[in-house]
């Protein structure tokens, strides 16, 4: 005959395995708060050093190239360094003017939208925008702040002042020390 011990309150019972199923999800949570905190407290450290990895990592296949075509490691990662840089600057000169040439064409429509949405609302939803949202989309003009691709210098669309009277194609925020014309613009001569 076996015989089995009582029934003793300890780590197996049914009350004590839930409990500890509890603690291990409240641990887990806890670790995960935690590794939120600290990951975004260290976002601004860890962002470069990982596209730095990233970027390492996608171009040493090409530098084991350069190695074997000759050239000595340091002299083909400079190449690289190099290379990677102007490719990385060529499409940024490249990008930059065609990104803000259509961002000021959307804020130029941008007020049709706006009011193309309050039609379509209030047709199908009983549901009106407030005048005063269409009123400061016309009255602002959000695409006259941005820069255009054409080099001039806080404007799209030339401007005249008396700061700047003589200045045809910069507009009255141009004449300050962010403008690399503002000397010339001040003095007329462009």
């Amino acid at each position: 005959m076996t015989t089995q011990p009582p029934n003793e309150p300890g780590l197996h019972t049914p009350q004590s395995a839930q409990v500890l199923a509890m603690l291990r999800w409240l641990l887990i949570a806890l670790f995960v708060v935690l590794a939120w905190f600290v990951l975004s407290y260290l976002a601004g450290v860890l962002a470069p050093i990982l596209a730095a990895l990233g970027i390492a990592y996608l171009l040493n296949p090409v530098l084991n190239r350069l190695v074997r075509a000759g050239f000595s490691r340091g002299a083909g990662a400079a190449v690289l360094l190099f290379g990677f840089l102007a490719l990385l600057v060529a499409t940024i000169t490249f990008l930059v003017p065609r990104i803000a040439d259509e961002l000021a064409a959307f804020l130029r429509s941008l007020p049709t939208m706006v009011i193309t949405l309050g039609a379509w609302l209030h047709d199908h939803f009983g549901v009106d925008i407030p005048k005063d949202w269409s009123e400061a989309l016309k009255n602002n003009n959000l695409a006259d702040s941005l820069s255009s691709s054409e080099g001039r210098c806080a404007s799209s669309r030339p401007r005249r002042s008396a700061a700047c009277s003589a200045c045809s194609a910069c507009s009255p925020s141009c004449c300050s020390s962010r403008c690399s014309r503002s000397t010339s613009c001040r003095t007329g001569h462009i």
